[in-house]
């Protein structure tokens, strides 16, 4: 193996994840460094854990040859791991022949091998590419990562003999990095806000639950983003960093501006709500909006709960035991060095500086606190955390018992109440499954590169793999044979076929796999059967000794089109049917953890809800109407149904239809038309005049009434006033609302359940659905979903958005009775 190959393997692995690197300003840790992959080294040297460099001795003979050598044209230069392989080299000096110690390259003297590739002009080979762009701290050559500006100040450093050694880059200011002035300083203050993969170690189960919750998707929901731009857009940008503060509460506090796109911004800010977000807050909050403040601090520094640190004791004073440093003197892996007692994390006190929030105009957006204040669970000593973290998903019956940690495959102390950290809720994620939910394993590729990953089609799939193979293998032998078959017709030689014969049967066989995977196969199925019928002609010109090369050219034409009915466009990130695969089983993994999501999602709503009836007034007759009814219950003792989060979007509502005696539905309420919307005044179809509005729809989704420039009250979406100016601007209200207890021209139409009470949904079946004497069916659910799809379109959602928003559509307590009609 050469050693620009050895580099470019060495780069492909760090990028993937196979290397493990730890900047923590005293060593860089790198492990699986071209080991036994390179024929002519004869030692590599390893920085260990402790600092202390480590020589391995490494095989002269061949290395196993890497399977996409062309990913490698990033580095040119010889190879990092290429040292003296004299007996008397020094491990950190040059020798007298020119080549450089371990941290340099054989250049003459002019890279740092560990730190630079080796020539002069390709850079470095942690932080560059093969342009002289960073590498793993730039996304393109024109910027760094770190620097939204893409400028950078490059001084030279004197090696040690005097002369001008490598260059070491100065990143100037920028948004993302505060104040500091270089990249090693960009990721101290990276490392003062560790990321939930790093406490994942030690807590593997809350990890994972976590991992899928709704404080983790806080920052990653597409939806969110839409919102929150489109308001932004409303308000000329007058919210300013309002909602990002708490959806991604540690990237604004590191500085992040709150327009960096989700790809640009840092691991921990794409957290959202994560590990330090409650568990580095050393202060009592109270309705603050979301505007808490993170102690920053590396993994080192104490951690925050609920109960004292007689569990972590045991750890703390046998730290060898468990493999484990406590601070940056000790070897092992680093862990936080205390828990520091802060009782509020246990009371509902704690989740009210983001579970309560008054937008601009002066209006309550979200009143979960209010109603909790208002609540039986109150006066019963029932916090938040014993329904939405404990053993029974919206139900108040204790806590599981398990370990606090598990360190090194031991269970730390005794096991204690376990909090779910699912946090147990109505919502749910509509992102790609490669980037939620969280998955250390999805790092290895981007955000963008995750969202060009089309998983719907099956990528990374047996069967679609296959088919591509298939495909590949014809679009890469396929022209050659033709070639040839065409230079045998113009002499007029007998070509063989035997070889396109086979391939057209492969292709048989992908051509039916694909088109199952395709929404419209037709166009595929036409090109196969046209690319047939020329290789037909083909073969019978053969046998009559009539070829021409007319009849070659006609295969490779057909092919040409079979080829792009195929529909195989792969970006560069997704080329390789290795790394499909790789993603797929990712992608298989978080969708396991979101069914497990909604499951959970089905047991909270139906814990805290029930559905009582149909209640007759009178028994139903041929030719007469009747009326019916259910009753609604709130079997949450803890807010309303649904609950007072996020002003207008949560949607609960009932769909009941009657069925007569030939299975027709004759009456319904609670259907949807095209977009999966109730049929209410916000319905596209509706207002369009395509379907019927629903009259006696029973829908407890709460409404803003709007005063505008026209008529009189609206309803809205928004507890905005859209017609009062040509430049919609949020403005606070000239009245104190303590005056009218709401915003002037905007007020709250809450529609909900308080808890533990009811409503009534009454209806009217109109006599001439009863046409018939017979036996009838009467159905009921309660359908529940995040957003209307009405407003996603408001806000510019993508279609992928609103086809999987409907997609988690749930139903609560389905069930039918059944009852005779009498002439």
């Amino acid at each position: 193996m050469t050693h620009t190959k050895c580099i470019g393997s060495l780069r492909r692995d760090l990028l993937r994840g196979d290397m493990l690197l730890g900047f923590r300003g005293r060593v860089v840790d790198i492990y699986k460094l071209c080991l036994a992959k390179s024929a002519s080294v004869g030692v590599l040297f390893l920085f260990a854990a402790s600092g202390s460099p480590v020589a391995l001795a490494a095989s002269e003979g061949g290395g196993p040859e890497v399977s996409h050598p062309t990913e490698f044209a990033a580095s040119s230069s010889p190879g990092v791991v290429q040292v003296s392989q004299s007996s008397d080299d020094e491990l950190l000096a040059d020798e007298d022949d020119g080549n450089d110690d371990l941290l340099s390259g054989d250049g003459g003297g002019t890279d740092d091998a560990l730190i630079s590739g080796g020539d002069s002009d390709s850079g470095d080979l942690l932080l560059d590419d093969s342009a002289g762009a960073d590498g793993l701290l730039d996304e393109d050559p024109e910027g760094d990562l770190l620097d939204s500006s893409g400028e950078a100040e490059v001084e030279a450093v004197e090696d040690g003999d005097g002369d001008q050694g490598s260059e070491v880059e100065k990143v100037e200011w920028s948004p993302r990095m505060g104040t500091y002035e270089d990249p090693h300083a960009a990721v101290f203050q990276e490392d003062q806000y560790p990321s939930a993969s790093e406490c994942k170690t030690c807590h593997e189960r809350i990890y994972w639950e976590w991992a899928a919750s709704n404080h983790a998707y806080a920052s990653i929901s597409p939806m969110f983003h839409k919102f929150e731009q489109k308001i932004t857009d409303l308000s000329q940008g007058t919210i300013g960093s309002f909602c990002v503060r708490c959806h991604q509460q540690v990237g604004t506090q590191r500085g992040e501006p709150r327009w960096l796109p989700l790809w640009e911004r840092s691991k921990v800010s794409r957290e959202g709500v994560t590990c330090i977000t409650c568990h580095r807050v050393a202060r009592q909050y109270g309705k603050v909006n979301g505007e808490r403040f993170v102690e920053p601090g590396d993994l080192s520094e104490p951690m925050k709960s609920d109960t004292d640190d007689s569990q972590f004791a045991e750890v703390a004073e046998n730290p060898s035991d468990y493999s484990v440093a406590l601070d940056g003197k000790q070897r092992g892996r680093e862990i936080h060095s205390g828990v520091i007692s802060f009782e509020q994390m246990s009371k509902s006190e704690f989740c009210v500086s983001c579970h309560q929030v008054a937008v601009h105009p002066g209006i309550k957006l979200e009143i979960v606190w209010d109603q909790y204040r208002n609540s039986p669970a109150l006066a019963e000593g029932v916090t938040c955390q014993d329904c939405h973290m404990g053993r029974t998903p919206g139900v108040a019956d204790g806590y599981e018992q398990d370990f606090a940690a598990v360190v090194g495959g031991e269970p730390v102390g005794k096991k204690t109440d376990h909090h779910n950290h699912s946090f147990y809720g109505p919502g749910y994620s509509i992102a790609h499954p490669g980037i939620f939910p969280h998955n250390p394993d999805a790092d290895r590729w981007t955000v963008e590169e995750w969202l060009k990953f089309d998983y719907r089609a099956g990528w990374g799939k047996r069967d679609f793999e296959e088919a591509a193979f298939i495909a590949n293998d014809a679009s890469t032998f396929l022209p050659d044979q033709l070639d040839a078959m065409e230079a045998a017709a113009a002499e007029g030689s007998e070509p063989q076929l035997e070889e396109l014969l086979r391939q057209r049967e492969r292709l048989a066989t992908a051509v039916d796999i694909r088109a199952g995977q395709l929404e419209r196969p037709g166009e595929l199925r036409h090109a196969y059967e046209r690319f047939t019928a020329a290789v037909d002609d083909l073969e019978a010109a053969v046998g009559s000794d009539r070829i021409q090369v007319e009849n070659v050219t006609a295969v490779r034409d057909a092919f040409a089109e079979l080829e792009t009915a195929f529909a195989y466009d792969f970006p560069d990130a997704w080329a390789f049917s290795v790394d499909r695969e790789d993603a797929r089983e990712v992608v298989e993994f978080n969708l396991d953890l979101l069914d497990e999501k909604r499951k959970l999602r089905r047991q909270v709503m139906e814990n805290g809800t029930r559905i009582d009836g149909p209640f007759f007034d009178e028994p139903p007759r041929v030719g007469e109407s009747f009326e019916f009814s259910y009753r609604v219950v709130n079997v949450d003792e803890g807010h309303n149904l649904p609950s007072g989060s996020l002003g207008a979007q949560p949607e609960l509502w009932l769909n009941v239809a009657l069925i007569d005696p030939d299975g027709n539905t004759v009456f319904e309420s609670g259907y949807v038309d095209s977009n999966g919307d109730m049929a209410d005044l916000h319905s596209h179809d509706v207002r369009a005049g395509e379907i019927e509005h629903d009259d006696q729809l029973f829908n407890l989704q709460t409404k803003f009434l709007t005063t505008n420039v026209k008529g009189t009250d609206r309803e809205m979406y928004l507890p905005i006033n859209f017609d009062l100016d040509q430049l919609p601007f949020i403005r606070p209200a000239t009245v104190p609302t303590t005056v009218l207890n709401h915003p002037p021209f905007i007020r709250m139409e809450n529609r909900s359940v308080p808890p533990g009470g009811s409503r009534m949904a009454e209806y009217t079946v109109p006599a001439e659905a009863i046409s018939k004497p017979g036996h009838y069916r009467l159905a009921v659910r309660m359908r529940s979903r995040a957003e209307p799809i009405y407003f996603m379109k408001f806000v510019e959602a993508t279609p992928e958005m609103e086809r999987a928003m409907n997609e988690w559509m749930l139903d609560i307590h389905p069930y039918t009775v059944e009852f005779e009609v009498s002439d």
